[in-house]
């Protein structure tokens, strides 16, 4: 008998529950956004893909705080342009904004923790991006085929990334997180850094040089994969371990290394060549003052990049480039400097280019 009265007193709260259980395992739309409820808060999971033009994404669906972005939410909406995420949201998860060609700009508020694998792939117009002092977690890929993104900025108060000329760190700058793939010409790594992360530079394909300071002792798994533009890497230390074998794949880097060490450096890496670099000036019958200027030869292995730089004031810190070029195949270069005869002093350096 009293257990017949538990159960009858409890079948209104059980029905009640299963009536929450229902509404939140379905879909809702509300306007241009398709969502669903889970304790009490907001998930947005699709968009209308026609819409066109600036969104400020609203903060509240069914009377439900928005928090979460989720399952490509805004994947493949082309018009969007300029975008703002309203900081009642804490999570942009897998592909939240994948494939959103025309997106021209992306404001992330300072509620954002974490942001999803693939978050941003596609994005191919967006320039730049501020990652917020309340992000603690950034999953891989997340801005993969940016080709337009050039700067990746982080807010000082960050306590997990930093960002240095527009690249992605650790808070320490010890690890080189990802370059962003719209990055142009030749990039030296900070030297405090000591490892490369997982694709780090994948897909940087304007790329052209990389200097890698000797401080680095491991570079991830398709770390440099199809940066097709990456002609020459430089290495300062000796041969750092490997994620995998792919490390340069798709490129046509040839790898360069110092003489103090050389004995270290097989003659492949992840099978690119490599080759000493060691330009240095001869001081033979053709050093100092000639008919045309001041000039030197410059001798070293066959086909390495070189560049001489000079300046009128070593404590000015200001160089000027003078020839960029290769030493050719015969290992020598002749250089002469006609602009030195109308200046009362000179000093020279050869330099990576």
């Amino acid at each position: 008998m009293h257990l017949s009265k538990c159960l009858h007193a409890s079948l209104p709260s059980l029905c009640l529950a299963l009536s929450l259980a229902s509404l939140t395992s379905h879909a809702f739309t509300e306007g241009n956004y398709t969502y669903t409820v889970t304790d009490a808060k907001s998930t947005i999971t699709a968009f209308n893909m026609s819409y066109s033009g600036p969104l400020s994404i609203t903060n509240t669906l069914g009377g439900y705080p928005v928090t979460s972005i989720q399952g490509a939410g805004f994947g493949h909406c082309d018009g969007l342009t300029v975008v703002t995420i309203p900081d009642s949201v804490t999570s942009l998860g897998s592909y939240a904004f994948s494939s959103c060609g025309g997106m021209t700009s992306v404001t992330i508020p300072n509620s954002v923790i974490s942001i999803g694998n693939n978050a941003f792939q596609y994005c191919i117009k967006l320039p730049s991006i501020t990652i917020p002092a309340s992000v603690t977690s950034i999953r891989g890929s997340v801005f993969n085929e940016c080709r337009g993104l050039t700067a990746i900025a982080v807010d000082q108060a960050n306590e997990v990334y930093a960002s240095s000329n527009g690249v992605l760190f650790n808070k320490t700058t010890t690890t080189l997180i990802t370059c962003p793939e719209g990055k142009t010409g030749a990039y030296t790594i900070p030297g405090s850094v000591t490892s490369i992360a997982d694709g780090a530079f994948q897909a940087c394909d304007s790329l052209t040089s990389v200097v890698i300071p000797g401080s680095i002792t491991s570079i991830g798994y398709y770390a440099f994969l199809h940066c097709t533009g990456l002609t020459s890497v430089l290495f300062k230390g000796t041969p750092p371990s490997l994620g995998g074998y792919n490390t340069f794949s798709s490129t046509a880097a040839t790898l360069y290394y110092l003489p103090t060490v050389a004995s270290n450096w097989p003659s492949t890496f992840d099978y690119r060549p490599t080759r000493l670099w060691n330009p240095t000036v001869q001081c033979d019958a053709d050093f100092g003052v000639l008919k045309d200027g001041f000039g030197f030869n410059i001798a070293g292995t066959p086909d390495i990049p070189v560049k001489v730089e000079a300046t009128t004031n070593l404590a000015s810190g200001v160089w000027t480039s003078l020839t960029n070029t290769t030493l050719g195949a015969s290992g020598a270069l002749q250089f002469t400097d006609p602009t030195s005869t109308n200046k009362p002093s000179r000093f020279y350096r050869i330099v990576w280019p």
